[in-house]
């Protein structure tokens, strides 16, 4: 009877999706991965299944081996990045940082829009009144402030939605109430 053991191994490759450096270098920027996160998945091994399984063995005793191995990747490779996952998630500063991003571009999409229309009108050569620029000015700020509450509104829901969906899994709120509005 051969004892050799078999090798299993995902075919040498020693990366997290199995294909060579370059491909995978593809497959994680077509993913939309943050460098740091395509830094991550390229230090993550796909996990070494050449251990104890031979020919010798029963096949019990090769399925238990497997199982046991893909379980010890999964407390060495995954667990860790899921808790970084997990603690991210549940961050107050999570929610806030959010909050304020979401406010930045509120701010900076009126700025562009409030620019916008100056130039407009001076290309025009039209001379508003200190009146009517005050009104105008007037009219911006309460559409800012009402975007910019707005926006930090949604934000706040989104971000605890997205909290509540990493904490526990699942769909998120939004997606299971996608058809009744």
């Amino acid at each position: 009877m051969n004892t050799n053991p078999i090798n299993v191994n995902n075919a040498g490759s020693s990366n997290l999706l199995g294909l060579n450096p370059v491909n995978q270098s593809v497959a994680l920027n077509i993913a939309g991965l943050s460098q740091a996160e395509r830094d991550l998945a390229n230090n993550v091994s796909a996990p070494d299944y050449s251990g104890p399984l031979s020919s010798a063995n029963s096949a019990s005793d090769n399925y238990a081996n497997l199982t046991r191995a893909q379980y010890n990747n999964y407390i060495t490779n995954v667990v860790p990045n899921y808790q970084i996952l997990l603690d991210a998630a549940s961050s107050p500063q999570f929610v806030e940082d959010s909050v304020n991003r979401s406010a930045q571009a509120v701010d900076r999409t009126f700025g562009i829009a409030q620019g916008q229309q100056e130039r407009n009108l001076n290309s025009y050569r039209i001379n508003e009144t200190q009146r009517q620029k005050q009104s105008r000015d007037e009219s911006f700020g309460l559409s800012r402030a009402a975007a910019t509450a707005s926006a930090k509104n949604q934000t706040r829901f989104q971000a605890q939605d997205a909290q509540n969906v990493t904490l526990v899994g699942g769909l998120s709120s939004s997606l299971n109430n996608a058809g009744t509005n």
